[in-house]
């Protein structure tokens, strides 16, 4: 199942709030790949649209692993307007409505918030391979697909934030 990982696994990823990213040109989670080539094949005649196009049938099964994020207070933070069930779990609380700077260290929001922007200016996907060392296990490894949507009104730039964790 693309969605489930394991529970020691999971474990780890949600107890470690900042992991360590590297920007990749492809990711290397199957279901991470499908959903990014979803997102392509359905943004082909433009930007997709936040309550339009997301949710709909064709992300339906990726519902879970993605996280809505608009920019607020001129683009000095984002709020989580949309958090999945692999989100929550990461957090270990719903996160919907929390700010992303209340969710990262300091540093981390800041590259974060760095990567967002980007994407909603160029709208050139960000894909990001991240690690959570573990103390008795080899390191938890995820993808993170950062995106860009039309804000419901199509009256601004907001991110889709796909987190997939490899399955093994």
């Amino acid at each position: 199942m693309p969605n489930s990982f394991a529970p020691k696994s999971a474990l780890a990823l949600f107890a470690t709030p900042d992991p360590e990213y590297q920007t990749r040109v492809d990711a290397a989670d199957q279901a991470a790949k499908a959903f990014l080539a979803r997102w392509v094949e359905q943004a082909k005649d433009g930007d997709l649209v936040i309550g339009e196009d997301i949710p709909s049938r064709a992300f339906a099964r990726y519902l879970a692993n993605l996280m809505i994020v608009e920019p607020i207070e001129e683009g000095r933070d984002c709020l989580i307007r949309l958090a999945g069930s692999l989100v929550r779990r990461r957090y270990g609380r719903e996160v919907s409505g929390e700010r992303l700077s209340a969710l990262f260290s300091p540093a981390a929001f800041k590259q974060n918030l760095a990567r967002m922007q980007a994407v909603c200016g160029t709208g050139i996907p960000v894909i990001l391979a991240g690690t959570v060392p573990q103390d008795d296990a080899p390191p938890l490894q995820f993808d993170a697909i950062i995106l860009r949507a039309w804000a419901p009104k199509k009256d601004a730039m907001w991110n889709v934030v796909g987190i997939f964790v490899h399955a093994g």
